[in-house]
């Protein structure tokens, strides 16, 4: 894996291969450099092991939320099933927070909610419903 530093952040980040995709690992400044690859690759195996977990939560936080709100289909944005919400939903970045057990797990949209990431904040054995940010 090769990390550069951010110049404005100083995060370290890594494009790494991930189930069929290409994302980006970022870990927090306050990690050691020596231990980048061990942190980035415990967050991935995590992050691939809860998988069936993470996809329920983006489900069940913004599913409804797509159908209700959001769809249109005078706009060409219908209303989805669960698994073609699941399609459009691309995991993009897997950040390691500050505390090597936090995460932030950061999606694209696919313009299903106007471009929004949607974010999943992970500490420890505790999972954060998935929500929409900037």
């Amino acid at each position: 894996m090769k990390f550069s530093q951010h110049p404005a952040s100083k995060q370290w980040q890594a494009q790494v291969p991930f189930r069929e995709d290409q994302i980006c690992v970022q870990i927090d400044p306050i990690h050691p450099s020596g231990r980048l690859e061990e942190l980035a690759l415990s967050a991935l195996a995590k992050t691939d092991i809860a998988w069936p977990v993470i996809e329920r939560n983006l489900t069940e936080s913004l599913h409804r939320l797509y159908n209700d709100v959001w769809a249109d289909p005078e706009e060409d944005m219908p209303p989805l099933t669960e698994a073609e919400f699941l399609k459009h939903i691309r995991l993009r970045t897997v950040m390691v927070m500050d505390e090597s057990d936090a995460l932030s797990l950061y999606f694209s949209d696919s313009d299903l909610f106007g471009g929004h990431t949607i974010d999943i904040f992970w500490c420890g054995e505790k999972m954060h419903a998935a929500v929409l940010a900037g």
